[in-house]
């Protein structure tokens, strides 16, 4: 079993994700993993909660992957940075290694990686995007 536990300075974006919508959307389009929030006892006292992302059985790395696929990748990122700019919230991350496929599809894997946005502020994640892509 995996769990990821959200530390309390990260209360505020991952209360905006639930709360705007972010996280059904992009789970009912399959764009990022699904996953259930938890009753576990924190080990941590910064521990705000603790969530369970859904098993991801077979897991590859882009260096295995076709220029398809890459591509794939990449254009999901940016898909997912288009909605999350529309929902207040932005990716502070967009590392080729947040991305497995599921059935021959990309999906996001890294629910953390959502920040509140701020007008004006350059995407944070730019250039890790053009490095990884």
């Amino acid at each position: 079993m995996l769990y990821r536990q959200i530390n309390t300075c990260y209360k505020n974006d991952y209360d905006l994700f639930e709360a705007s919508g972010l996280y059904d959307q992009l789970v009912n389009k399959k764009y990022l993993v699904s996953h259930q929030e938890t009753t576990i006892e924190p080990m941590q006292p910064d521990c705000y909660n603790v969530i369970k992302p859904k098993l991801i059985i077979f897991i590859s790395y882009p260096y295995e992957w076709s220029f398809e696929q890459v591509k794939q990748a990449a254009l999901l990122i940016l898909n997912i940075q288009k909605i999350a700019i529309g929902k207040g919230m932005s990716l502070k991350d967009a590392s080729v290694y947040n991305i497995q496929f599921i059935n021959g599809s990309p999906i996001f894997i890294d629910t953390l990686s959502f920040e509140c946005y701020e007008e004006n502020k350059p995407w944070i994640a730019y250039k890790q995007f053009c490095q990884h892509f």
